[in-house]
């Protein structure tokens, strides 16, 4: 069994940089990433033990959109061999709706280069991790936050709900129907109830505690960072791996 996982820095490993850094003369402040010391720390490694994944992928990245989530998991499953597809089972972490991803390369012609995909937030642009260089860092910024500030809860919403769709059908058109889905929005509880049955319906939708932002608090016990920081900490992302088991099961893991 491959377990296919994708996010944001909640599944990336924000807030312990410190635990997986390498410092550096050259780089005494920010360090190296060190994954052979990163990825064994977070939930997805402790998650593919507790299902026994011969294979764990870990395509997260901090700041990272829905957006990029479908661009990556796309090109993914684009390498992947038809024999190793029908033992994929993918958990998707899904990040804030106002996220966005644009390309920094040539404007015309279909080259993807990696390094020229801007993570974008209202207060946050950057490269994804391992990549330096952004050819206009103010405009680019500018750009940004007039787009997401200028986009309405309605317009991310139904952006959010047309991913989910998406995925649902990439998903299925590469041969693989069993798939979860988990922290969809921490304005879960705030979308219409239709609207969240829906999706419940249409969806393995492991958070099954959002009809209230007290609901999210209770059912969701894990060490975090800190107070300031809710990342989970060094044991939360155990703890996380352990609870959505426990919600796979609920829906009828296999």
């Amino acid at each position: 069994m491959i377990l296919y996982t994708n996010g944001c820095s909640w599944t990336w490993g924000g807030g312990l940089d410190e635990h997986f850094l390498d410092k550096t003369p050259e780089r005494p402040i920010v360090g190296v990433l060190n994954n052979e010391k990163r990825l064994p720390l977070m939930w997805p490694h402790h998650l593919g033990k507790i299902l026994n994944a011969d294979k764990v992928v870990n395509l997260a990245d901090g700041c990272g959109s829905n957006q990029r989530v479908m661009r990556t998991t796309y090109r993914w499953l684009l390498e992947q061999s038809p024999e190793d597809l029908k033992r994929t089972v993918p958990v998707i972490q899904f990040t804030e709706w106002a996220r966005l991803e644009i390309y920094d390369g040539d404007k015309t012609g279909y080259q993807d280069e990696l390094g020229k995909w801007i993570k974008c937030k209202i207060d946050v642009i950057n490269n994804e991790s391992g990549y330096d260089g952004i050819s206009d860092y103010d405009g680019i910024r500018k750009k940004i936050q007039e787009r997401i500030l200028d986009t309405s809860d309605i317009e991310d919403y139904y952006r959010t709900v047309s991913y989910l769709y998406a995925l649902k059908g990439m998903f299925n058109s590469f041969g693989i129907n069993e798939f979860y889905i988990w922290h969809l929005s921490h304005l879960w509880w705030t979308w219409p109830e239709h609207f969240r049955n829906r999706l419940y319906k249409d969806f393995n939708v492991l958070d099954a505690f959002n009809d209230s932002e007290e609901a999210h608090t209770q059912n969701w016990k894990y060490e975090r960072v800190s107070k300031e920081d809710y990342h989970p900490g060094i044991l939360g992302h155990k703890e996380l791996a352990e609870i959505i088991y426990d919600r796979m099961k609920q829906k009828g893991y296999r």
